[in-house]
């Protein structure tokens, strides 16, 4: 196989690389990928409140998306269920 030095040299992201990656570590652990990331790196570095759609939207004190409506000239809060 060839060496290509430039592209080793160089970040490339590909989001359907991470979403192999998550895969693979889903059918590997048995677990979701939402469990996964909770388990390994939300909960050991003490985020408490930070959590997955549409977990989240079921918090009281939590953020949510808004968007612009042309039609009625101001901003919306997101309809939840898109999340689901």
């Amino acid at each position: 196989m060839p060496d290509f030095p430039e592209f080793e040299a160089s970040g490339h992201y590909s989001n359907l690389m991470y979403t192999i990656v998550a895969h693979l570590a889903e059918k590997m652990t048995g677990k979701t990928w939402e469990q996964l990331v909770t388990d390994e790196v939300l909960t050991k570095h003490g985020m408490r409140d930070t959590h997955f759609m549409p977990a989240a939207m079921d918090i009281e004190d939590v953020a949510n998306p808004h968007f612009y409506s042309q039609e009625r000239d101001e901003f919306l809060v997101q309809n939840k269920s898109l999340f689901e």
